[in-house]
């Protein structure tokens, strides 16, 4: 039974990220369960974590990790893997220590295989549904830290946008430019190549209080630069797609280039032409400031 300050809960979030209600109002009580205690279930897992963690150290690290997502049945690039990470204080990327392994699964209820695959479903739900977005925020600030090299306070942008990608794939924000638009800011020239805590944290607010034709971003609000030159990039490649440019070229076998200078860039399509039924687009390229970006 959902009550009235959950109910609010959840329409809120479905007002903000397109979630059904009835997606969104799985029960809460799928969410706890019973922590494994006992010497048994600390021998149990013990067990596991000597079986995949490293023959000469201490720590699972990326064999160990693949042997573990085979037993569990998951794909190594699953991204119920980044709720894990967080549940077993993983440090970073394919490393888990001995003390958060077994203390995570236990947490969790977990003790063996079978309970480890009823654990990750638990999981998925629990990021995926939108009963509960708070979750979802923690293990997504959560995985910036994940993600960072020892001694690092910064991730690459290939990094950042690739696993922003899972990240609101997970949450079912499909909107185009959700799932588009962080590769069309890998091919900004106006944004640098790492990318920030705060620029992690303050772009999930951005995608949950911004509409998708940016018609509430304020130019003036304090977002970070390279969240402006993203929108700065991705309106103006809007305007160039709705100019009024040759759909298709019917030439000679060749190649040729169409040019435009829009809101301070200049595009660049080619095409190639191979008669009149064979014609196939490039992708556009983006010039700024004189350099080639994308």
């Amino acid at each position: 039974m959902v009550d009235k300050k959950m109910e609010e809960n959840i329409a809120q979030f479905c007002g903000v990220t397109g979630a059904s209600e009835g997606r969104a109002s799985l029960p809460r009580e799928s969410h706890f369960v019973r922590p494994a205690s006992g010497a048994s279930a600390t021998a149990r897992l013990n067990a596991l974590f000597h079986k995949y963690k490293d023959a000469d150290g201490e720590e699972i690290t990326v064999d160990g990790t693949i042997r573990m997502c085979e037993d569990l049945g998951v794909d190594p690039e699953d991204v119920v893997l980044l709720a894990v990470a967080f549940e077993l204080k993983s440090p970073h990327m394919d490393e888990w220590s001995r003390a958060g392994y077994v203390d995570g699964w236990k947490a969790l209820g977990a003790d063996s295989i079978p309970a480890m695959q009823a654990a990750l479903s638990r999981l998925r739900t629990r990021l995926t549904s939108g009963v509960d977005p708070k979750y979802f925020q923690k293990v997504y600030n959560n995985t910036f830290e994940f993600a960072k090299s020892e001694g690092q306070r910064s991730i690459p942008l290939e990094t950042a946008t690739a696993l922003w990608d899972c990240c609101y794939r997970m949450q079912r924000w499909e909107e185009e430019w959700m799932i588009t638009g962080t590769h069309l800011w890998r091919s900004t020239g106006g944004v640098p190549n790492t990318t920030t805590g705060d620029t992690w944290i303050m772009f999930l607010d951005f995608v949950r209080s911004i509409d998708a034709r940016f018609a509430t971003y304020d130019v003036d609000a304090a977002w970070p630069s390279s969240i402006d030159d993203f929108v700065e990039l991705h309106v103006a490649v809007a305007e160039y797609r709705n100019t009024n440019l040759p759909q298709r070229l019917h030439c000679l076998p060749g190649r040729a280039t169409i040019s435009r200078d829009i809101s301070g860039y200049r595009y660049q399509q080619h095409r190639y032409s191979l008669g009149p039924a064979r014609t196939t687009e490039w992708p556009v390229s983006f010039v700024r400031s004189g350099m080639l970006v994308g």
